[in-house]
């Protein structure tokens, strides 16, 4: 919603679902040029499951954020995080 894309596909009549519940990334939710929706949703649950079968979606991320810091810092692009916002979600205050 609320992108090219999605205008694009709205505009084809190509759009599933205007829940916005259903926009979770893990469900189809237009009309394939090239396949049917059902076919797009097998792929798309292989390739998820495929990619999280040795290791848990936690566990790969930060693999990944690991991997990224090497890299800045190895290209003198890293910046360390402000510490001071440990406690804050997008500027909100997370204590309970």
């Amino acid at each position: 919603p609320h992108t090219k894309a999605w205008e694009e596909l709205n505009r084809q009549n190509r759009i599933l679902s205007r829940d916005w519940n259903d926009y979770s990334a893990d469900k189809v939710v237009f009309q394939p040029k090239q396949m049917s929706p059902d076919k797009l949703q097998e792929l798309l649950d292989y390739a998820w499951n495929t990619f999280y079968q040795d290791e848990s979606q936690k566990f790969k991320m930060v693999k990944l954020f690991q991997q990224v810091v090497k890299k800045e810092m190895a290209d003198d692009t890293f910046k360390p995080r402000d510490r001071s916002l440990a406690g804050h979600s997008f500027g909100r205050d997370a204590s309970r």
